[in-house]
């Protein structure tokens, strides 16, 4: 049996490890939890108190290694001698580690846990509960050994929901899901992009130059420089989820109400085939595409927080029929085959292609097909420099994306690059380009 002295010791080594080094090696062995509290035997408070401050510190010292803006999480209460362990108290501490931890699970694309034990008012609180509580606990924390997560990135579409048997869908592939914090201030930012977006907007319709001039004189927040969103910036936002109203109303309320006639929203980036053009995204059905600068459309405007634009990062040709993107970290089939694919047959080409030493490549989501857009030229809107061969000039000149139109059996959003623009259309054959995470 470890003697006290020894269990203590081992415990101070253990919060050394946690707090000197990087989250990607914190665990040279698993974690333990630093005591068992015995069955039958009331909780003792100085064992219950270092099991909670371990767990504590282990899910803060993640959040901060990886500057996760989660805010440090701070321990409600610390047991004092011969203090019982109240069941109500017990729940309020579990559930806010849980949340917490869960919080951290869903930022590294790992599936959220459940509490194993919640306590019913008044009764006795067993040891054999509690433990099993941290033991969860402890496993969540084993979860993060090896991993790391980088800022920005490009958010997921938001599709959880399954449209085909066939592997390999968008909703099979869970990448930086759509994670936002409310500030408090009528603003919100996106914890993938690292932007922070004006909550609601004013529901005021606008000239493209109007809407320019209104977001670089708003002071919103405590801050004045606020701008247009670019368009890969403003589509970031769209939640491919959802058939109607494609935004989480519950951080941007008052988006494309229903009230509104063709709610599209500007952003600053004009058509490069005429100046009379600028791009703005319809948030009623999420489709992307060119309106004349006179109409009217509504406004959301955003702030950079320092980060680098994750759209604007260098490509890299790898010399094995692959391109890496800095920005979105995502690596590319240089050149596609120059055939058309239907169905299950794009997704199993993908699924099945081992190219550049690798074979986990996949159908692109639509926000990841839209990030190597170049909307700054078009016919093609795509430097076929980097990816030659690029199909765009026949009509129905289709790329697949995995990502279906959510309440179709049959409709999967789609782009062309002729000019850019990305839509839902049919289930017909469209051509294909692979793509894979490259972390």
């Amino acid at each position: 049996m470890i003697t006290l002295p020894c269990r203590l010791l081992l415990y101070f080594v253990l919060l050394a490890i946690l707090i000197f080094q990087p989250v990607h090696s914190l665990y040279s062995q698993e974690i333990q939890k630093p005591h068992e509290l015995y069955i039958g035997k009331t909780a003792d408070v100085t064992q219950l108190n270092k099991n909670f401050e371990v767990i504590y510190s282990i899910l803060n010292q993640i959040n901060s290694d990886n500057s996760l803006w989660l805010g440090q999480l701070v321990r409600s209460h610390v047991f004092a001698d011969g203090e019982a362990a109240d069941s109500v108290l017990m729940n309020s501490m579990f559930n806010e580690l849980f949340a917490y931890a869960n919080q951290l699970l869903v930022i590294f694309n790992l599936s959220a846990e459940t509490i194993p034990h919640i306590f019913s008012s008044g009764t006795i609180v067993l040891p054999s509960q509690i433990n099993a509580n941290f033991d969860q606990l402890y496993q969540i924390a084993n979860r993060f050994d090896g991993k790391s997560v980088h800022f920005p990135r490009l958010p997921d579409s938001g599709q959880t929901a399954s449209h085909t048997d066939t592997f390999g869908e968008d909703s099979d592939y869970n990448t930086n899901g759509l994670l936002y914090q409310d500030n408090g201030d009528e603003t919100i930012t996106d914890m993938n992009t690292r932007l922070v977006w004006q909550k609601e907007s004013d529901d005021t319709r606008r000239n493209w130059e109007t809407a320019n001039s209104y977001c670089s004189n708003l002071n919103l927040g405590g801050h004045v420089d606020w701008r247009l969103p670019s368009i890969k910036e403003v589509t970031s936002l769209v939640h491919y989820g959802k058939e109607y109203r494609l935004i989480d109303l519950n951080y941007f309320p008052n988006t494309a109400d229903p009230s509104m006639s063709m709610p599209y929203y500007w952003s600053s980036s004009t058509s490069a085939n005429g100046p009379e053009g600028a791009w703005a995204v319809d948030f009623s059905n999420g489709e992307v595409g060119s309106y004349h600068t006179q109409g009217t459309g509504f406004t959301k405007c955003v702030r950079s927080n320092g980060d680098t634009d994750i759209w604007s990062g260098s490509f890299t040709d790898n010399g094995n029929g692959t391109i890496s993107h800095a920005g979105t970290r995502l690596m590319w089939q240089k050149q596609d085959d120059g055939l058309k694919k239907y169905g299950d047959d794009a997704l199993n080409y993908c699924e099945s292609l081992s190219l550049g030493g690798y074979d986990d490549w996949r159908i692109p989501n639509i926000k990841e097909l839209q990030s190597i857009t170049d909307y700054s030229i078009y016919y093609p809107a795509i430097d076929l420099v980097v990816f030659p061969e690029t199909q765009y000039f026949l009509a129905n000149s289709y790329y697949w994306s995995s990502t279906a139109k959510q309440g179709s059996d049959f409709a999967v959003w789609r782009t062309e690059y002729k000019l850019g623009k990305f839509e839902p259309g049919g289930n017909e054959s469209k051509y294909l380009r692979c793509v894979r995470s490259d972390l």
